[in-house]
């Protein structure tokens, strides 16, 4: 996609657009009720002076089945859209990764419609170009799992399908999934679908809105949601979402922060190898960095017998946390193995990542006779793991 020459005149009245992503409802550490509350009291009020509100993929962390935790997501989903309904909130929901959303946002559409509610919602599960005229906007949606065998090949796509508009530019894109410095570290292969910013700087004018990593970041115009709680070990930062007031010459972004965060806490312990001092020292620790709140607490030490006795600890004394370990800081998976009977092929399979791997076990079972395992319970066997 060739540069094109824009220029950004000031809105007569800012663009307000309330940004998030990775809410991961269903998520078996952190109850949905806990979630759906925290966006209640953080998120709600910011539709009062919200012109557009996106939800960039992963709203489901697994394939729901009906249930009283459904029930409860089901009963916030209608409020959300009650008050966006009331405040004529523009609403686009993105489809996110497979092995979380499957199609299951396809429901904001049915509760739209069923509900008689009527501002502008659209629930987009491809790529898609879209003009909101009553908000003099372009916006690309870049959904996650695209059929394309590369960047380039999408963006090719993205190119065509605006040449038949006749548009040179977007203001936004909104999208789920990699650009490439957002990886992990030493991946041995990029995900097919890796973008780059350089890629979009020549014709993307205003942000791309991405979600899927579980982090706050911006890199020159590319601006990551985060997940708005935590979900695992290893996201100890902030959560929330943004919000950016755009007047066209110039934008403001606020990060909108979620304080009552579900708590995930690593504590390495390596250094201490008196058993006394070792249980003083964590209980001292957790409860700096706790204060009585339940959440997730792992410990890092190389001796069996101290991760025991510290879980015995936490079990008398902190029974509203939950204690996992690891041997060593760089021991991911604690002391369980998975035998792996057959090698994936690189190329027809992505890089194995907390994200993919569901997706690529659902796959291999259901191509080796293993069709009828339940998909929704791959992703809680490997977080067990």
């Amino acid at each position: 996609m060739t540069a094109t020459s824009f220029s950004l005149t000031k809105r007569d009245k800012p663009l307000r657009i309330l940004s998030t992503s990775d809410w991961h409802l269903g998520n078996p550490r952190v109850p949905a009720g806990n979630i759906c509350d925290r966006l209640r009291h953080y998120m709600f009020p910011l539709l009062e002076q919200t012109d557009l509100l996106n939800i960039g993929g992963d709203v489901w962390d697994t394939l729901m089945t009906l249930n009283d935790e459904t029930n409860v997501i089901v009963s916030f989903l209608i409020d959300l859209l009650r008050m966006c309904h009331v405040n004529n909130v523009t609403v686009r929901v993105l489809l996110g990764t497979f092995s979380h959303d499957r199609d299951q946002s396809s429901v904001f559409e049915i509760y739209q419609k069923k509900c008689h509610f009527t501002n502008d919602l659209r629930y987009i599960s491809k790529v898609y170009l879209e003009e909101i005229e009553s908000l003099n906007v372009r916006i690309l949606y870049l959904p996650d799992d695209l059929p394309y065998e590369s960047s380039e090949a999408c963006l090719e796509a993205v190119s065509d399908m605006m040449k038949t508009r006749g548009w040179t530019w977007v203001d936004y894109v909104f999208g789920h999934g990699y650009f490439q410095h957002m990886l992990p570290k030493n991946i041995p292969r990029e995900p097919k679908c890796t973008f780059r910013v350089s890629q979009f700087t020549p014709w993307v004018r205003r942000y791309i809105l991405m979600g899927h990593i579980h982090l706050s970041d911006q890199t020159q115009n590319v601006i990551y949601n985060n997940s708005f709680d935590r979900l695992a070990h290893g996201e100890e930062a902030s959560k929330g979402c943004l919000y950016i007031e755009d007047s066209g010459d110039m934008a403001k972004l606020k990060i909108i922060d979620n304080p009552d965060a579900t708590k995930f806490v690593t504590l390495d312990l390596t250094k201490e190898t008196d058993p006394e001092k070792v249980g003083d020292l964590y209980l001292s620790l957790v409860k700096q960095k706790f204060q009585g709140i339940p959440g997730y607490v792992r410990v890092v030490h190389p001796s069996a017998e101290i991760r025991q006795s510290l879980h015995r600890l936490t079990n008398s004394r902190h029974p509203e946390l939950f204690y996992s370990f690891r041997q060593t800081p760089h021991d991911v998976v604690n002391e369980a193995r998975l035998t792996v009977r057959k090698s994936f092929d690189v190329v027809e399979y992505p890089t194995p990542t907390e994200h993919t791997l569901p997706k690529m076990v659902f796959d291999y079972l259901e191509a080796n006779g293993g069709s009828k395992i339940n998909p929704d319970r791959i992703t809680p066997i490997l977080n067990d793991l």
